[in-house]
């Protein structure tokens, strides 16, 4: 049983954390672009940087065709 215990210890405590890391708040990234509107002839893309650095991501929406719904 004494060869249990780290082993024990370890996973209560990696197990801990993770339940700590899920109660956190979820990242809000502020606009770091204004919007980007690309008029094609097929299609229409709307384009926003969020972020700066390694917590960068883009929004991008694609519309193929005339249609009402994106």
């Amino acid at each position: 049983m004494k060869h249990y215990l780290p082993t024990t210890i370890a996973i209560t405590a990696l197990i801990m954390s993770a339940q700590t890391e899920a109660k956190k708040e979820p990242l809000q990234l502020k606009h770091t672009s204004q919007w980007n509107v690309d008029y094609a002839d097929e299609r229409c893309r709307l384009i926003r940087r969020f972020g700066e650095g390694e917590e960068q991501v883009f929004a991008i929406f694609d519309q193929f065709g005339p249609s009402e719904y994106f």
